[in-house]
């Protein structure tokens, strides 16, 4: 049979037949692994299908907590932030005169700069250490007036010069009422004035002493700053105890008398001025907190003066400004009332008292509040100045009185009311600190305001005239 070429014909002879679609032969000993019960790997599966859950939720909750703290940090610093709307001021902010570009220096700033400058460069007042003027020996005296000539010539020539120009950028350029030479100058004019009585030369000590109230009342006037109103005080009191040490031993006649007390009358301390000056004093604080309010020299120096402002995150300028404006009106309605009556207790709870301001680390304006803390308290010192100025000046007038009624009758008198009765006085002279006609005892001879302390002693204060700021006297034994 012929061959058709078979695989069968190819196989070598006597090996078996396999056939090329057979399948691997199954072994004797094979055996199927142990199947598990279903419950075995149970947790396996709860594990493998929850973990993605759990990781998920993971996810969410920080995504939220994250989305949290940055809403709060977002709100954290717009608080922070924030500032309260503008103020309305427009009751408060003192007209500005302009002063036209390329006005001279007032001659009386450039006098008294020069004045300032000099004192400082002759040293401090010498005298016995521990005593006031009045108690120095003539020795004493005269040394440091003869050294001191010079200076109180030009604080004299001050008073006839015209040209003040109280706005004048020339009274910022330099705040001459901060010069540290003051206490001198205004110590080294009391001096001269007390040698003068000594030697006999009562009118010169008198003018003097007028002079140096004249110039105070014109200091009120300078309002660019409120330095200038202090040294208007302190210029004020040098002059009432230069006249209060002439008059206690001075031979003047009636009619001197009645002329000096006259000029003294017209240059009395008044809260009116000082309410009124308020306002300028507003317009310099708020040009320290949000710069010049126009572009006048005088209030681009102003607002120079603060430079180094804090930052906004803890001060804010229009909420610290709404402070100053609330406060100032406060002040200019207590800066009238009779010392006895006025109260800070609202600028107390708006800032919290003095060097101990209304606000905790932290507070969104607390660098503001400490701001306005800082610069209000100072100004109601300068109403207890002023009130203090208006004692003296009551004292020393009543003064001038009673030396005309002791060289009209040779006695003193027995009461203030004897006084007015001969009409040496209009009325009674009213104590500002208590609204009360002032304290006399011609027993021990002594005149007396109660002092800022409201309280009555008697008049007996340091023994010197007027030296004791809590009870301000005169003592009129040596006359």
């Amino acid at each position: 049979m012929a061959s058709h070429g078979h695989l069968d014909d190819e196989r070598p002879a006597g090996e078996p037949y396999e056939s090329p679609w057979a399948l691997d032969p199954v072994p004797t000993e094979y055996k199927l692994p142990p199947e598990k019960p279903a419950w075995d790997n149970a947790d396996e599966i709860d594990i493998d299908l929850r973990t993605p859950l759990r990781k998920r939720e993971s996810s969410l909750w920080l995504l939220a907590v994250l989305a949290g703290l940055v809403l709060f940090a977002t709100i954290v610093l717009w608080i922070l932030t924030r500032d309260a709307e503008p103020v309305w001021d427009n009751d408060l902010v003192a007209d500005h005169a302009s002063v036209p570009s390329g006005e001279a220096r007032p001659r009386a700033a450039e006098r008294l700069r020069v004045a300032l400058d000099a004192t400082a460069n002759l040293g401090p007042v010498q005298g016995p250490p521990g005593l006031p003027p009045a108690l120095w020996n003539t020795q004493a005296l005269a040394k440091e007036a003869l050294r001191f000539k010079p200076i109180v010539d030009q604080v004299r020539d001050m008073v006839p010069e015209t040209d003040w120009s109280q706005n004048n950028p020339a009274w910022v350029e330099e705040d001459l009422g901060n010069h540290s030479a003051w206490p001198n100058l205004t110590l080294a004019c009391m001096v001269t004035s007390i040698y003068q009585t000594r030697q006999q030369q009562g009118a010169a000590a008198v003018s003097l002493g007028l002079d140096l109230l004249t110039l105070g009342q014109r200091f009120q006037t300078v309002t660019v700053l409120p330095s200038y109103y202090a040294r208007a005080i302190d210029l004020h009191r040098a002059g009432c105890i230069a006249l209060s040490t002439v008059l206690q031993g001075s031979q003047m006649s009636p009619d001197d008398l009645a002329n000096a007390q006259q000029d003294m009358e017209s240059c009395a301390p008044l809260d009116k001025t000082l309410q009124k000056a308020m306002g300028s004093y507003y317009r310099y604080e708020k040009e320290l907190i949000v710069g010049a309010l126009s572009s006048d020299k005088a209030d681009e120096l102003v607002a120079a003066m603060m430079p180094n402002k804090p930052g906004r995150l803890f001060f804010k300028p229009q909420a610290t400004l709404g402070l100053m404006a609330d406060s100032f009106r406060e002040l200019r309605g207590e800066v009238i009332k009779p010392s006895y009556s006025r109260s800070t207790s609202q600028l107390a709870a708006r800032v919290g008292f003095p060097g101990r301001p209304r606000a905790i680390p932290g507070h969104p304006n607390f660098s503001g509040i400490r701001h306005a803390n800082q610069r209000l308290w100072p100004y109601v010192d300068l109403m207890e100045s002023q009130t203090l100025a208006r004692a003296r000046h009551e004292l020393v007038r009543t003064f001038f009185a009673i030396r005309r009624f002791m060289a009209i009758k040779g006695r003193m008198p027995a009461s203030l009311e004897s006084v007015v009765a001969d009409k040496l006085l209009t009325a009674l002279p009213i104590d500002p600190f208590t609204g009360l006609p002032l304290r006399y005892n011609p027993g021990d001879q002594v005149l007396y305001s109660v002092g800022s302390d409201h309280r009555d002693d008697g008049g007996n204060g340091s023994g010197q005239h007027l030296e004791d700021d809590l009870e301000p006297a005169l003592l009129l034994d040596g006359m």
